[in-house]
């Protein structure tokens, strides 16, 4: 049943999405698709490191309690918001290096995803281990349908790149919210923080450093570059 939810749960999401897909890209032009694209860039690295390995961690451990899941929940919250601070202040240096400026106010209002999906992490993860593959399907579809038709309204109304932008922080707010029903988490404790160490693979852990590093060391490198343009 595990694999026949995690199955239908990937089919029908990735059919959805490349449904709207062809319509989105009949509306919109490709200078849309190019900004989010450089986006998605800075997205995916600080995704990576926003959760560690923890969320894994907390699948594998076999007795975790509440305060695991609320030292995690709250562990990934704080990162979320010191990687999207970053990618706050890097936005203008990026618009500059890619030379478009509407890239400022796309990158600070698009980079909330990373919050908004640190949100659902644990709750994602709780469901995984209790093979729960069937509510996950059911989650990614409705938010999917959500998204992606209030992203076509918008397309079709002119909105250009921002509709895109809609949908991509529609479908992670919807995807929190309906992951997070009937769930909250306002502690944290150190000895579940130790536990969930032990438990996670330093690999995983390692790699969310390097991704930190590397995202960084990619912002300065950046600001580096447009600082010495304009002194030439």
């Amino acid at each position: 049943k595990g694999v026949k939810g995690s199955a239908v749960e990937k089919f029908s999401f990735q059919a959805i999405q490349f449904i709207f897909g062809l319509i989105m890209a009949r509306l919109l032009t490709p200078s849309d698709y190019g900004i989010i694209g450089m986006v998605t860039v800075f997205l995916a690295l600080s995704r990576t490191f926003s959760d560690s390995g923890f969320s894994r961690a907390l699948i594998r451990k076999t007795d975790r309690t509440s305060d695991d899941c609320s030292t995690v929940f709250i562990f990934n919250a704080v990162v979320s918001i010191f990687v999207y601070g970053i990618l706050y202040v890097s936005a203008p240096y990026i618009a500059l290096f890619f030379q478009i400026p509407l890239l400022t106010a796309v990158t600070r209002v698009v980079g909330l995803k990373i919050i908004i999906d640190a949100l659902c992490i644990v709750q994602k993860a709780l469901f995984t281990a209790n093979i729960e593959f069937k509510v996950l399907a059911r989650i990614s579809v409705i938010s999917v349908l959500i998204s992606g038709t209030i992203g076509i309204f918008l397309a079709y109304t002119g909105w250009g790149v921002w509709a895109l932008v809609a949908q991509i922080l529609l479908n992670s707010f919807f995807t929190t919210l309906f992951s997070s029903k009937n769930t909250f988490f306002a502690s944290i404790s150190n000895d579940s923080f130790n536990s969930i160490i032990n438990n996670s693979h330093a690999l995983d852990i390692n790699k969310g450093v390097s991704t930190l590093i590397i995202f960084t060391s990619s912002s300065i490198f950046i600001i580096f570059l447009i600082l010495a343009k304009g002194k030439t």
